[in-house]
């Protein structure tokens, strides 16, 4: 057993931290850099996971539709940059046998 209480906000945002493909640092700087730089981070931390995984999914869609996928940007960046709050498309891509016209 730990001395640690539990902090659900740490723990929500370190779910986020882990599913995040990027480059990042520890957990513990990209959350006290999230504190530091938005005054609203505790309404950002419930959007979080679910942006991060949007966005996953958005570019496994690109990729399989043989799109340009840029890398992930830091973690640091993606916070600092709010790319959260980027309207992610939700509907599917076509892929290049779709695009293809048929004759």
């Amino acid at each position: 057993m730990t001395d640690k209480k539990s902090n659900p906000e740490f723990d929500m945002f370190a779910e986020a931290h882990a599913l995040y493909p990027g480059r990042k640092r520890f957990v513990t700087t990209e959350f006290k850099n999230l504190k530091t730089q938005h005054k609203d981070w505790k309404e950002i931390l419930p959007m979080l996971k679910d942006a991060i995984q949007n966005q996953i999914d958005y570019r496994k869609r690109k990729a399989v539709a043989g799109e340009f996928v840029p890398e992930h940007k830091n973690f640091c960046n993606y916070i600092d940059g709010r790319f959260f709050e980027e309207d992610v498309p939700k509907a599917e891509i076509a892929t290049k046998a779709e695009k293809v016209p048929h004759f």
